[in-house]
């Protein structure tokens, strides 16, 4: 064991302060060692990497070469450590090494290496120096730490050479060795056979236990020289390069040192030099070795190559013999239960009376030993079923991966790829597998319990025996007693034994089990992973030649084989007698296509009948649209019917060929787009349910009927073609045939969405009118370019990714098939919603209609606006309907696409990974966390980035208003809370996709705090108001001094607060205006919150009554007032107080309290009116301030003034 023997010696001389042996992977041979360039000062080049400590675990030699030795060169390794030899001297001094490796030395002569003791010395003595700086130490320091790791180094290297050329002897007759071992273990086996199925029970123990031991010590002998084999294999490409970078090195070294003047005392430029020269000297060690290992390299692979092969061999064989002794010990184990268990029926039935009892419970336990063995033994059988299922499907995955490595994945790749995506199983059943493997393992955990409970129990015999005797309440005599006891005794100790046999089993089953679940669970890892490896890469390994590529295609065959009429005669005739033979499965399916013909025509009256009872304005009931949907869902059966028919006949016919099978699944797929198509198209139809029942433009609708007919009569056809042809799986026919249908289908689909959705189309005039948002306008604009996607993915297959084309296309159709029926969904949810409320509108209107007749019964005809409102109540429109239900109607038919989207293209998302492949810059944090090399942000992270933004836009918008209607309302939370919460929801979903877009992006917290803390600190300063504003909406939402709903009076400004938002806050004042308040002024300003906690508001009404009324009359009558209206609360009751004798009127104040601000006006305006019409009827007078004005004229004055006889008048 050449190979062993050598790696322990290596191991043993890395152990004696050894660098241990770097394996380095392929591409790093020219990495640097210590990072440091050719024009350091100190001559720091770059070197191999992988030289830092080349422990060679080879196990192959060859005889000495004559150049430098291995005893020179440890020599002269010995000579630097301070430690030589005469012998070493002289080898030191010889400049052959040099020559024999081509390494130039400039014509100057060894350098005289410092030794580790005088390195040493001199790190001492610059540390001790005072007349040196302390960056000048560390600088000299560092250069003599540095020499003397290179001179450890250089003799590790020179030691690790010596054992390289002391095993070289050896190694013809190792290879003769190995050779002979290798053709032994393929004659005959490792041990003479042996009847193992007649051996007893304990030595097949001991020889399973034995050979166990084998295998695992086999299993860790190849993986060793697996490694082994692996090592030298890179070693091998790696040793040019590395003797190379090392020669180059050496060089540049040389000529750094030669630079340096040898009389130059500096002691920065000393230490330089003793850096140079042992740096030199290691290099030269270095190239020995490499050279060394370059000659062995070769039989070291033969070698190892041989024993790897051996044994290999040997641990199949040992494999083998162990699962021989496992199925030999199993059945020895079966065979020696089943006789306990005879014995224990045995025992039963020679029991006396009194313990039959005991011994049934023994019977039991024994069946149930034989049970679990045999339960055992499956598991045995299927952790060895599982292993090698995972043995060969690594080996194909790894085989798979090779081959489209090798082969760059061309197009016989990519047929490959797609046979093993067909052929791969699904994990799903062995999910299901360890479900039921969890529960049969608890059960046996209860089971185990159960058993040792009841072992402790009988450990005292003597007092199992007497309570089992007590037990019996002295149905056993005294003179019997003895005799029983004894029995007793010994069912009891056969008891023991067999509970504590259950329980060594029961374990073992656990463990089985256990190991069965982790070979299970890494089957189904590897099958995931091959999974999504085909996945990753099929679409886009081509799948046949490209259109333009001549050379060795044909249509003749494909031709001549799809025009073969005489299969298709043969299947015509099949059916034709499975209708005569079958009349059970075929005459129900004719005559209910026949009664579908037949009543077409009164089908169509219906339609047309229900849509024009729809489209009445007053319009009430739902059952018109739904009757109308199931009248489109009959028009459009038949044909589709029929070729799902003909589909299950050729599909279930079992003496037909299988190219009419496979047209038969292909005919099953085309049924249901045709009647998918056939239903939209008569949604679409005159009278349909389109234009009487939703409401929709009637050109815009033909227009979509029309390219519908064109899709049924060409897309369906085609698509049938291409779906026979890939299930055929013919590369000729599929390149042919199969591909000139599809490029018919996507041509046509083509020309059919382009008049759908061209710039000047019908159906684009009426959204482009109905766009209310810039995102809506966009959406608008590049619609067109929907047109192109069949065109892309017909460019796609006529270049050779037919495959692929077809697959996104059918994805494409079935995503376009969900759309459509969610919008038919929200369409059929609208005109519910409209017909409700458009019932419930009719409903109100009456009531309000009853309750002006009942007030004006005098009346002898209705108001007029009570019956305008009567005849317009009927016409409510969507807009008219509940915000909360619209958003309901919106946000569920979204969330539903979202999930169906995603099952239908989740199979196609590893296919994504291809975008990984592609580095756009540097994760600078990532790389410096990670061992394995630089990080990089590719194309795909920066994908995932712009999807993580555009579901973080879609969600805020979203998510919230769900979380609303689903979550929200039905807590016990008021509209401000509510609001509150799905604002502070909104704002966590903004952060949440922040972070994930810039995690994407390789923008982590640590690179970009500082940065966000230095903007956060100048927009403090130059934004301060803003940020005040913001953290002012924080405390709003969390505090909640004002709610949304609530009414505020804020400044001069009073209303109710509508909205909540990061740096203002929304009144509508009374006026209806909205008012825009920053959120500061909530906080930190004189806020009124007339609803904060009590929405409740006290009206105080003052009345003034003429002197001589009746003071009490006139408070009964304000307290009557007060309690006739039905607004003002009970509770604080309401009070009327005598206020004061004023000039010319008593003073009353009517005190009362009502529910809110909302109705204040109106109750006072109530009062006022009831108050006015309460003292008219009692005659109390309201009265009115009275003054008396008293004049006094002055004769002359007057005289003068008037030109009269004065005069004097007096009024009052």
């Amino acid at each position: 064991m050449f190979c062993l023997l050598l790696f322990l010696c290596i191991t043993q001389v890395a152990a004696q302060e050894t660098p241990p042996l770097q394996l380095t992977a392929p591409g790093e041979g020219t990495s640097t060692r210590e990072g440091n360039s050719p024009g350091a000062a100190d001559s720091q080049s770059t070197r191999p990497q992988s030289t830092n400590s080349q422990s060679t675990n080879s196990q192959s030699s060859l005889p000495p070469r004559n150049d430098r030795s291995a005893a020179e060169a440890t020599a002269a390794a010995e000579q630097v450590d301070g430690v030589s030899s005469p012998d070493a001297n002289a080898a030191s001094m010889s400049d052959d090494s040099d020559k024999a490796n081509g390494v130039p030395t400039n014509g100057l002569p060894d350098p005289q290496v410092p030794s580790k003791s005088d390195l040493e010395t001199r790190i001492q003595q610059v540390t001790a120096s005072v007349d040196l700086d302390d960056a000048l130490k560390a600088q000299i320091v560092e250069l003599l730490k540095k020499a003397i790791s290179r001179i450890d180094e250089a003799k590790a290297a020179a030691q690790r050479m010596e054992l390289l050329t002391k095993q070289s002897a050896t190694v013809a007759e190792d290879l003769s060795t190995a050779q002979s071992r290798l053709e032994k273990l393929a004659v005959r086996p490792l041990e003479d056979d042996v009847n193992v199925n007649e051996m007893p029970l304990n030595q097949l123990q001991v020889m399973h236990r034995q050979a166990f031991a084998d295998l695992a010590v086999l299993d860790q002998q190849l993986s060793v020289l697996n490694e082994q084999v692996d090592f030298w294999g890179k070693r091998t490409s790696e040793l040019p390069g590395l003797i190379a970078s090392s020669r180059s090195a050496l060089v540049e070294s040389e000529k750094q040192l030669s630079e340096i003047a040898e009389d130059d005392t500096d002691p920065l430029q000393t230490a330089r030099r003793s850096s140079l020269q042992t740096k030199i000297l290691q290099l030269k060690s270095d190239l020995d070795l490499f050279d060394t290992e370059t000659r062995v390299a070769e039989d070291a692979q033969r070698l190892l190559a041989l024993q790897r092969d051996a044994t290999a061999r040997e641990q199949t064989l040992k494999q083998k013999q162990v699962e021989n002794l496992q199925s030999a010990l199993a059945k020895a184990e079966q065979a020696e239960a089943m006789r306990k268990a005879s014995q224990a029926v045995e025992a039963v039935q020679s029991a006396d009376q009194e313990i039959k009892d005991a011994a049934e419970i023994n019977l039991a336990l024994a069946n149930r030993k034989t049970s679990l063995l045999e339960e055992l033994e499956k598991s045995r059988k299927a952790i060895v079923v599982t292993r090698e299922e995972y043995l060969a499907r690594n080996a194909q995955f790894t085989e798979t991966r090779d081959q489209a490595e090798a082969a760059q994945f061309s197009e016989e790749i990519g047929i490959l790829l797609r046979n093993e995506k067909n052929e791969l199983p699904s994990t799903s059943a062995y999910h299901q597998e360890s479900r039921k493997r969890r529960a049969a393992m608890s059960e046996l955990t209860v089971e185990i319990l159960k058993w040792e409970n009841e072992r402790r129990k009988l450990l005292d015999l003597d007092a199992a025996v007497d309570r089992y005797i007590e037990s019996r309440d002295g149905m056993i005599s005294a003179d019997d007693r003895e005799h029983i006891e004894d029995q007793l005794r010994r069912v009891f100790n056969d008891r023991l034994t067999l509970y504590r046999e259950l329980t060594e089993i029961a374990r073992k089953r656990l463990s089985r089990l256990s190991n069965l679940e982790v070979e299970q669970r890494r089957l189904a890892d590897l099958i995931d992973e091959h999974a999504a490896f085909v996945a990753e890469h099929v679409l886009w390994v081509p799948s046949t030649m490209p259109i333009w590529y001549r050379e060795g295609f044909s249509w003749g065959e494909p031709l001549i084989d799809a025009f073969d009429l005489q299969p298709w005669k043969q299947g015509m005739m099949i059916l034709a007698r499975d209708f005569r033979d079958k009349p059970l499965a075929t005459v129900p399916i004719w005559i209910l296509i026949g009664w579908l013909l037949f009543s077409r025509g009164r089908i169509k009256r219906e339609l047309s009948r229900l849509g024009h009872e729809a489209s009445r304005p007053n319009a009430t009931l739902f059952a018109p649209t739904g009757h109308a949907v199931l009248m489109t869902m009959l028009i459009a059966s038949p044909a589709a019917l029929l070729v799902l028919w003909i589909a299950w006949r050729l599909e279930s016919a079992t003496l037909i060929g299988e190219p009419l099978h496979l047209f038969g699944k292909a005919l099953l797929s085309g049924s249901i787009l045709m009647y998918v198509i056939d239903f939209v198209r008569h949604v679409f139809r005159t009278d349909g349910i389109a234009q009487d029942h939703f409401g929709w433009d009637l050109t815009a609708t033909d227009v979509i009927r029309r390219g519908l007919v064109w899709s049924a009569r060409i897309i369906v056809p085609c698509s049938v073609i291409v779906m026979y042809t890939e299930l055929r799986g013919d590369d000729l026919m599929t390149t042919s045939i199969g591909r000139l249908a599809f490029a018919i289908a996507m041509i046509s689909g083509a020309v059919i969405l382009w008049v759908w959705l061209g710039p000047r189309s019908t159906i684009m005039a009426h959204i482009r009118a109905a766009a209310d948002s810039p995102a809506a306008r966009v959406g608008v604009t590049l619609a067109p370019l929907l047109a192109l996607i069949p065109l892309v993915l017909l460019a796609g297959s006529l270049a050779g990714y037919h495959y692929a084309a077809v697959q996104l296309s059918w994805r494409v159709v079935v995503s376009v098939g969900i759309v459509s029926f969610l919008i038919f969904v929200r369409a059929l949810l609208m005109r519910w919603l409209l017909i409700t409320y458009r019932r419930v509108a009719i409903a109100r209107a009456r009531e309000r209609r009853e309750a002006l007749a009942q007030v004006k019964q005098a009346t002898p005809e209705m108001p007029a606006d009570a019956v305008e409102m009567i005849e317009s109540a009927g016409h409510v429109q969507l807009s008219d309907l509940n915000r909360q239900a619209q958003r309901f109607v919106k946000l569920v038919p979204i969330l539903l696409g979202a999930i169906g989207l995603y099952l239908t293209w989740s199979e196609f998302f590893p296919a994504l990974g291809v975008v990984h492949r592609y580095p756009l810059w540097l994760n600078v944090h990532l790389s410096a966390e990670s061992d394995s090399g630089p990080v990089w942000v590719t194309l795909g992270d920066l994908v995932l980035a712009i999807v993580a933004i555009a579901l973080t836009i879609i969600a805020c918008r979203n998510v919230p208003g769900l979380m609303d209607i689903t979550l929200l309302q039905r807590l016990p939370l008021d509209g401000g809370a509510r609001y509150a919460a799905s604002a502070m929801s909104r704002y966590l979903m903004i952060l949440v996709g922040a972070l994930a877009a810039f995690h994407f992006m390789g923008v982590s917290w640590s690179s970009v705090q500082w940065l966000v803390a230095a903007m956060t600190v100048g927009l403090g300063f130059g934004l301060q108001e803003i940020f005040a504003n913001f953290v002012s909406g924080i405390i709003l939402l969390f505090e909640r001094p004002a709610r949304v709903g609530d009414t505020v009076t804020i400044g001069d400004v009073t209303g109710t607060v509508t909205r909540i938002r990061i740096r203002a806050t929304t009144i509508l004042d009374w006026n209806n205006k909205e008012l825009v308040v920053p959120n500061k002024e909530f906080v930190t300003g004189n806020l009124v919150n007339w609803t904060l906690s009590n929405a409740s508001l006290r009206l105080v009404t003052s009345v003034g009554v003429a002197y001589g009324s009746d003071t009490r009359l006139t408070t009964k009558l304000l307290y009557e007032v007060a309690d006739k209206n039905a607004a003002v609360l009970e509770d604080p009751p309401p009070m009327v107080i005598f206020n004061e004798f004023g000039d010319s009127t008593l003073n009353f104040e009517l005190r009362v309290f009502v529910g809110g601000v909302a109705s204040y006006r109106r109750i006072k305006h109530e009062l006022h009116l009831a108050i006015d019409d309460a003292f008219r009827e009692h005659n109390i007078e309201i009265a009115f301030p009275q003054r008396d004005l008293h004049v006094r004229s002055v004769d002359g004055l007057s005289a003068a003034m008037m030109g009269s006889k004065p005069s004097s008048d007096s009024a009052s």
